[in-house]
């Protein structure tokens, strides 16, 4: 099941952000009050920045992803 988070009544501790690293994540409490982080997997924003146009060894500094782990994604 997808939810459309925006239709949700939830508090955000910060809505989409691109971390230092390049990943994107976003953070809110749920009902209990725990906070509740999600972010892109590290093929996910590996991948993201290689379509952009940036080389592999660009991307690993970047990242901080090794650079063979790079090479894998990137394959």
């Amino acid at each position: 099941m997808i939810y459309n988070l925006s239709k949700l009544d939830i508090h955000y501790i910060h809505k989409k952000t691109e971390e230092n690293w390049g990943q994107f994540t976003i953070r809110f409490y749920d009902p209990e009050n725990n906070i509740i982080e999600i972010g892109e997997s590290i093929p996910c924003f590996v991948k993201r920045f290689n379509k952009q146009g940036l080389k592999v060894e660009e991307i690993s500094e970047r990242t901080s992803v090794p650079l063979e782990m790079v090479k894998e994604i990137c394959k």
